[in-house]
C-alpha cells in the first residue's frame, strides 16, 4: 500500500534516482565512502588520516574499549608489520596521527570512541602525549615501539594472548605483511619478523607456522608450509587461496598504492568478518580470475581502496565477472530444503509450506526469488548476506521447539536485502517481531518491504528491527507494530536509519488492548499498577539512534505511535501512547522528512514516567533527542499547537508539496495487511 502515490508524484526530483548520485551527494556525511552497487563499496579519499577514520567507523559505530595509534609517515609502515593480531585480539581500530602533534580528527574520533587504553606505535614526541591525556578519555597509554622493527615486533607480541599460529615474513616484505594481517587478526596468530640472514628463534615459534616469501628472505623452517610465488601479486594469490577465508565480504586493494599505510588500517575491519585482502594490479588485470574470484557469490560485498585512478570500477567488475550461481526450481519443501543446503539460488514455482513446523535455516549466501508465491515458514539466516526478491512470507502454522533465541518470523545474524516486492507477516495470536536483522538490512532502489509482526508479547512484537537500516531512492518500506494486551510492537526500530534520495517510510506503534474492565480502577490507578493491570508499554512509529538523509532531498514518511483502548485511567502518566518519529542519538544536520507525524491523539499525558530512557518516551509527534536539528515539513493532525507535540526538533511547517495526512481508513487497513 502506498498511502502517498497521489501526491509524490507530483513532488519535483531534486536528484537522479541512481544510488550512486543519491549517496555521492551526501557530502556530510558519507563523502569519503561511495556505494558503487550492491555489491561494491569504494573509499575514496586521498588521506590516510582520514580513510583509517572511514574504515574505523564501517565496524566501530559507537565505542571501543582499545584503539591502535601509529604514525602516518613511512617509518608507520614498519611500526605497523605486526600490529594487526593486537588489533583483532583487542576488536581495535587502527587509527592514525603525525608523530610531532596529535590530529584533531583522529583527536574527535578517540574522544568519540572512549577507549579505556591506547596502544602507541611509534616513538610519539611528549607534545601529542599530552594531547591525548588532555582528551579526558581516561585511558590509559601503553607505547608499544622499539629501536628497529625487531624489537617493535616482539613489543607487539609480549602483548598477544593464547596464540594459535604464526607467519614468518621478512622486514622488508610491506607487501606480504598486509596479505597476510586480516588472516593473521582473526585467527590469533601472530607475525614474526625473519632477521637480515632469514631465520628466526624456534622458542619463539607457536601452533600452526606459515613462511611468507621466498627461502632468500625467510629460510626453511622443517613442518612450515610456505606461501610464495614470483612477485607480490602471486603471493597474495597463493595466500588467498590456501587461508580459510569467509568470502561472505573481500576488500580489495592495489599493491602500487601510494598510500599503502591504508592497508594496514583495513585488518582490523576485514578481521571482523574473516575477509580476504586481494591485491590487484590495476594495469595488469590477471587473465585467470579463478580461485579467489571463484569463492565470491553475488551477494559477496566487495570493498575497494582507492579512487578510479588507483582501481576502476572495471578492474572490479572483471574480477566479478566470473561470479555465477547455480538457480534451482523448488516446489516442495524437500526441493526449497536441499537447494538451500547447497548453496544454490532457489525460486519458487508454487507456494510453500514447511513440513512438521520446521524452520529454513540459510547457512550459506543465496538469493530466494519467490516468484510472488508465499512461503509459510520461520527462517533463520546465519549466512553473511542473503537476497530476498518478490517473496510472501506468512507464518501461519503452528511451530515446533525452534532453534531460534529470538522470537522473529525472520531472524538474520548478518545481512539481508530486499528487492522487488517482499511481505513479511507474523502470527496473529503468536508473539513473534516480524524481521529481526542484526546487521544490515537494505531494501534496495524501487523496492517494497511489507511487514506486520504478529501479536505482541514483552520484548517482542515490533515491525522491523534492523541494526542498519538502509531505503534506497523510490523504494518504500512499511513496518507494523504487533498488537497486545499490555505491551504492543513498535513498527520501525533501527541502530541507524539511512534514507538515500526520497524513498517512502510507513511506521506504525501496534494497538494495546487492555484485556479487562478498567473502569473499576479509574478511582486509584495504583491498584491497577499493583497488580499489572497497566499498559507495560506502547509501540512507537518508527525510533532510531542515528538518522541519516540527504538535506536536499526529502524523503516522506508516515509515523504514527501506537494508542491504548478500554483505559479507565487515561491520566495516569504510565498510560501513554506511543511517539510517532523518535531520534535518541544523533542525525545528519538537517535532516530533511516530508510526513505525517502523530502521537495517539487520545491520549493527552505527555511524559512516560514509567520509563525513565529516552527511546521509552511516549506522546509525542515527533522526540528528537539528538543534538542535531531536523527539517520536518509536517502535516499535523490536530489543533493542539505544534510545540507542544514536537520536543527537541528545529522544524518548519508547511503544506507546500507534503503530503495529505492519512486517514483512518487507510491506517486501519494498514496495520490489517
Amino acid at each position: 500500500m502506498n498511502l502517498f502515490k497521489h501526491t509524490v508524484a507530483n513532488r519535483k526530483t531534486k536528484i537522479a534516482v541512481s544510488v550512486v548520485c543519491a549517496v555521492a551527494m551526501m557530502a556530510t556525511a558519507f563523502s569519503p565512502k561511495t556505494i558503487i552497487a550492491g555489491a561494491i563499496v569504494r573509499y575514496t579519499t586521498e588521506n590516510s588520516i582520514e580513510t583509517a577514520i572511514e574504515i574505523c567507523d564501517e565496524i566501530w559505530t559507537q565505542e571501543s574499549s582499545v584503539v591502535i595509534l601509529a604514525s602516518n609517515d613511512e617509518e608507520g609502515l614498519s611500526d605497523l608489520l605486526c600490529a594487526a593480531p593486537l588489533a583483532g585480539q583487542e576488536n581495535a581500530p587502527i587509527l592514525l596521527t603525525p608523530r610531532e602533534s596529535l590530529d584533531k580528527r583522529t583527536a574527535k574520533k578517540i574522544s568519540e570512541l572512549k577507549p579505556e587504553t591506547i596502544y602507541l606505535l611509534g616513538d610519539f614526541s611528549e607534545t601529542l602525549l599530552k594531547e591525548l591525556r588532555n582528551l579526558k578519555t581516561g585511558a590509559a597509554l601503553s607505547p608499544l615501539h622499539g629501536e628497529d622493527p625487531w624489537a617493535t615486533s616482539r613489543a607487539i607480541n609480549e602483548e598477544l594472548r593464547d596464540i594459535k599460529g604464526t607467519f614468518v615474513i621478512s622486514a622488508a616484505s610491506i607487501i606480504d605483511a598486509i596479505s597476510i594481517s586480516s588472516f593473521a587478526a582473526t585467527n590469533r596468530y601472530q607475525i614474526l619478523l625473519a632477521d637480515e640472514n632469514g631465520y628466526v628463534p624456534k622458542n619463539q615459534l607457536t601452533g600452526i607456522v606459515y613462511l611468507v616469501g621466498n627461502e632468500e628472505d625467510v629460510k626453511d623452517i622443517k613442518g612450515a608450509k610456505r606461501l610464495a610465488g614470483q612477485d607480490f601479486y602471486e603471493t597474495n594469490k597463493i595466500i588467498v587461496n590456501t587461508l580459510p577465508y569467509r568470502f561472505n565480504s573481500v576488500w580489495i586493494a592495489s599493491g602500487e598504492s601510494p598510500q599503502l599505510i591504508d592497508l594496514f588500517t583495513v585488518a582490523p575491519a576485514a578481521a571482523t568478518r574473516n575477509a580476504a585482502i586481494i591485491l590487484i594490479n590495476p594495469a595488469e588485470i590477471p587473465a585467470d580470475t579463478d580461485n579467489e574470484q571463484g569463492k565470491l557469490t553475488e551477494n559477496s560485498l566487495c570493498y575497494v581502496l582507492g579512487g578510479e585512478n588507483i582501481i576502476s570500477t572495471d578492474a572490479v567488475k572483471h574480477i566479478l565477472a566470473n561470479v555465477e550461481m547455480q538457480w534451482k526450481p523448488a516446489g516442495t519443501w524437500d526441493e526449497l530444503k536441499s537447494a538451500i543446503d547447497a548453496g544454490r539460488n532457489v525460486f519458487l514455482t508454487q507456494n510453500i509450506t514447511a513440513e512438521n513446523g520446521e524452520e529454513l535455516w540459510l547457512k550459506r549466501s543465496v538469493i530466494i526469488d519467490g516468484q510472488n508465491n508465499k512461503l509459510d515458514s520461520r527462517i533463520w539466516i546465519t549466512a553473511p548476506n542473503v537476497t530476498f526478491k518478490n517473496l510472501n512470507i506468512e507464518l501461519q502454522q503452528p511451530q515446533r521447539n525452534s532453534l531460534l533465541t529470538n522470537n522473529a518470523v525472520v531472524y538474520s545474524e548478518s545481512n539481508l536485502r530486499v528487492e522487488g516486492v517482499v511481505t513479511i507477516k507474523g502470527p496473529a495470536e503468536k508473539n513473534f517481531h516480524g524481521l529481526f536483522v542484526e546487521n544490515t538490512l537494505t531494501v534496495t532502489e524501487k523496492s517494497l518491504l511489507q511487514v506486520k509482526a504478529g501479536k505482541s508479547g514483552f520484548f517482542e512484537g515490533d515491525g522491523i528491527k534492523a541494526g542498519r537500516l538502509i531505503v534506497e531512492d523510490q523504494a518504500l518500506l512499511e513496518g507494523v507494530g504487533g498488537d497486545g494486551d499490555n505491551y504492543s510492537g513498535t513498527g520501525i526500530i533501527a541502530d541507524t536509519l539511512i534514507l538515500l534520495g526520497e524513498p517512502q517510510v510507513i511506521g506504525i506503534g501496534g494497538l494495546v488492548q487492555l484485556a479487562k474492565d478498567y473502569n473499576k480502577y479509574s478511582d486509584d490507578p495504583y491498584q491497577a499498577m499493583n497488580e499489572k493491570n497497566y499498559p507495560d508499554h506502547v509501540g512507537n512509529g518508527v525510533q532510531c539512534g542515528e538518522f541519516r538523509s540527504d538535506p536536499d532531498c526529502a524523503p516522506t514518511m508516515i509515523a504514527r505511535g501506537g494508542s491504548i483502548r478500554n483505559n479507565g485511567f487515561k491520566t495516569d502518566p504510565r498510560a501513554t501512547g506511543g511517539c510517532g518519529f523518535v531520534i535518541t542519538l544523533t542525525s545528519t544536520p538537517n535532516a530533511q522528512v516530508v510526513g505525517y507525524f502523530a502521537e495517539d491523539a487520545s491520549m493527552k499525558t505527555r511524559h512516560n514516567l514509567y520509563y525513565s530512557v529516552p527511546y521509552n518516551v511516549s506522546g509525542y509527534a515527533v522526540y528528537n533527542h539528538s543534538k542535531t536539528s531536523l527539517k520536518l515539513q509536517m502535516i499535523l493532525d490536530t489543533s493542539e499547537p505544534a510545540e507542544d507535540r514536537i520536543i527537541g526538533a528545529t522544524w518548519k511547517q508547511t503544506f507546500e508539496n507534503a503530503p495529505s495526512a492519512p486517514s483512518e481508513d487507510d491506517i486501519d487497513a494498514m496495520e490489517k495487511m
